[in-house]
């Protein structure tokens, strides 16, 4: 059985709405479910925001959730483990989906981040935003951004110079006294 272009894009587009919700394409319907009351609950915090531009963010990003989520809902892997949830039983009483969701609160908290460019709730350990298409650095990527810059590298070079240069006049005093004669005798031999 081949797979045509348009099916392919659209398995690509239902693990990219996974990513960004923090999933993967195993996760069970109730860890989705979980996972996107969460990102509901937080975006609407911000809805109240004092900053206009805080919460048009948040109502793009609520709009974002949602068609990500009913992405994931119409998908064939989700309707599938619902099918399979739902066969083996695994859907139960209140107590035991408050209990599950109340352990996953805190699996959530620790798997999911802000971007540093556009805001958007994020996976953590990922490279690229998958709304902004930013790069998002790790702590010793950004640390190793900010000193090996053009300037600090020039000015690296520039003492090292100096220090070798300094080395070597006291080493070497003789030949240094030495080396503008020799300069001055290169430059009379090509004069000649």
């Amino acid at each position: 059985m081949s797979t045509t272009p348009t099916s392919d894009e659209g398995l690509k587009d239902i693990e990219l709405c996974y990513t960004a919700m923090g999933l993967s394409m195993g996760d069970s319907p109730a860890k989705i479910e979980m996972t996107y009351k969460r990102l509901v609950e937080m975006y609407k915090a911000n809805l109240a925001a004092p900053d206009h531009r805080a919460r048009e963010e948040a109502k793009g990003s609520l709009r974002l959730i949602e068609e990500m989520y009913d992405k994931i809902k119409n998908s064939v892997t989700y309707q599938s483990m619902l099918r399979e949830q739902e066969r083996r039983g695994k859907l139960q009483g209140g107590a035991e989906r408050a209990r599950t969701a109340n352990a996953g609160a805190g699996m959530m908290d620790r798997s999911l981040m802000h971007c540093p460019m556009c805001h958007t709730v994020i996976t953590k350990g990922i490279k690229i935003c998958p709304r902004c298409k930013g790069r998002i650095y790790t702590p010793a990527e950004k640390l190793m951004n900010k000193i090996f810059t053009k300037t600090n590298m020039i000015i690296f070079f520039g003492v090292a110079l100096l220090a070798v240069t300094a080395f070597f006049g006291l080493m070497f005093p003789e030949q240094i006294k030495m080396f503008p004669e020799q300069i001055k005798e290169i430059v009379n031999s090509f004069r000649r």
